[in-house]
């Protein structure tokens, strides 16, 4: 049996630089790797294939989760087709769905990279790679983790050495499931100088992350972001008094979870 450790991640930066001839979004994001993470294991199945879920309910057909597109992808690749009904998969859900924090791109590289162990490694990095970008705009990140920068429409990614960085941060989860796919269709290209371009169209489509984003500034004097086309906000924060985190935990409708800034990625434990 295989845990994996499958990661969060958090848009310290998001510039939208124009649209694509392939009709996504040529982008330009720093992505930051966070301890907040989901759990998975593999480990070998009574004779049919099987993907148990626990923690947060996934919305959907479970037959569109990542993990089993994940692990499709990785069997089709190593001609393994016919060992699928050895595989058991278990997720733990920490990572709310329709966050922005990444949680499905993060459990389809942690599926690719546990099923290469699983199967003693017949795939190396760059073909790991090949498959996570046809998976999603930012699986990629996942196989490296930490800090990078991110262009493309995500899958290309530079890292950047701060290893050595650390960097609480406070997340304010608000209990609202946002498409990403409907926010950037509704986003109209204008030039900006905002830290997340996609914050403004989300706001305005979902009011509700508005008046928390207010509930929470009258309470903390440090900025509040937007992680990818939300639901999730965040703030970078030294330390919080007890007295502000009690009230942020009286906010209606979210969750608040300290962090801190992580460098490991989907890795197999």
């Amino acid at each position: 049996m295989f845990e994996i450790s499958s990661p969060a991640k958090i848009n310290l930066k998001l510039k939208i630089i124009g649209k694509r001839h392939d009709g996504f979004h040529e982008i330009e994001t720093i992505m930051q790797e966070i301890s907040l993470k989901d759990v998975l294991t593999i480990s070998k199945s009574n004779g049919q294939y099987q993907l148990n879920c626990e923690g947060i309910p996934i919305p959907g057909n479970p037959k569109d989760n990542l993990i089993n597109k994940a692990t499709d992808l990785f069997l089709d690749k190593t001609k393994s087709t016919k060992l699928k009904n050895t595989i058991q998969i278990k997720l733990i859900k920490n990572i709310p769905c329709g966050s922005g924090l990444g949680g499905g791109s993060s459990n389809a590289v942690a599926t690719l990279k546990g099923l290469n162990v699983f199967f003693d490694s017949p795939l190396n990095r760059e073909e790991l790679y090949d498959l996570a970008i046809k998976l999603g705009s930012d699986t990629a990140f996942f196989l490296f983790g930490g800090q990078c920068i991110c262009t493309g429409r995500g899958e290309n990614i530079k890292e950047i050495n701060n290893q050595n960085k650390t960097q609480n941060i406070i997340l304010i989860l608000p209990k609202i499931h946002v498409p990403t796919e409907k926010i950037f269709k509704a986003y109209e290209f204008s030039p900006s100088d905002k830290n997340n371009h996609l914050e403004e169209i989300s706001l305005k489509l979902f009011p509700e992350i508005y008046e928390i984003k207010d509930q929470v500034s009258q309470i903390i004097q440090n900025e509040i972001f937007m992680s990818g086309s939300g639901s999730t906000l965040f703030t970078l924060i030294d330390e919080i008094k007890t007295e502000e985190l009690n009230l942020l935990n009286k906010i209606a409708n979210c969750t608040i979870i300290k962090s801190h800034f992580n460098y490991q990625g989907c890795h197999v434990s």
